[in-house]
């Protein structure tokens, strides 16, 4: 089966055994839309945090992979979008994403569609270009952890965790206006961060004002 490469609709009509009239087929919505977001290097982010985001993963090394073997200056490469609305997941997916995001050249935007919590949040304000929507929420806490096992097995679960919150808390320092102290005050319980306080507090630089900022 060939897919032919033009700069229109034409590109997502497929030819195959069936003859001529196969390219009256159009592919799915789901298949058109994606193949358009990947063109233009926008990564829709809507989901769990989980093993899944190695897709994107990958995707985001594609591109620098583009980049570099085109030898394009990291200034003139055409930026990644990375828009966001998740309630958080599993840390471990999260970090190993967050590496791929500071180990990217090819510049990645970060856009709080709606919603970034949790984990969703640690990706968020890892952006190399942070924004927000006037209406959008961010959460930072401590999450949680689902424990099983024998004792033996839970002391060490309770280590590793310990180790992986402060790691998130150093990393909320690090990218954020948020010092340690005001971190340790607000985790107490969910902070929930209006737009106009993801600004105040560094998370992000600006709340989109124009749809331009977006395309």
């Amino acid at each position: 089966m060939a897919v032919y490469k033009n700069d229109n609709i034409m590109d997502l009509f497929m030819v195959d055994e069936l003859g001529p009239e196969a390219n009256m087929q159009l592919a799915s919505p789901e298949l058109v839309n994606y193949y358009t977001a990947k063109k233009n290097r926008v990564i829709w982010l809507t989901k769990e945090i989980d093993d899944s985001l190695f897709e994107e993963e990958k995707l985001i090394l594609e591109w620098n992979r583009e980049d570099e073997a085109k030898n394009i200056p990291v200034e003139k490469r055409k930026k990644i979008f990375l828009l966001l609305h998740s309630f958080g997941g599993d840390l471990f997916s999260c970090f190993s994403f967050v590496d791929i995001m500071n180990l990217s050249k090819t510049p990645i935007v970060c856009v709080n569609m709606a919603c970034a919590m949790s984990a969703g949040a640690l990706i968020f304000i890892h952006g190399h270009e942070r924004y927000c929507l006037k209406n959008s929420t961010a959460l930072l806490h401590n999450g949680s952890a689902a424990n099983a096992g024998d004792y033996a097995s839970l002391q060490e679960q309770n280590k590793s965790y310990k180790k992986m919150v402060q790691r998130m808390q150093d990393m909320i320092v690090a990218q954020t206006k948020i010092t340690k102290t005001q971190l340790t005050r607000k985790l107490k319980s969910d902070w929930y961060i209006d737009a106009n306080e993801q600004v105040e507090y560094g998370l992000c630089s600006k709340i989109v004002e124009d749809i331009s900022e977006l395309l």
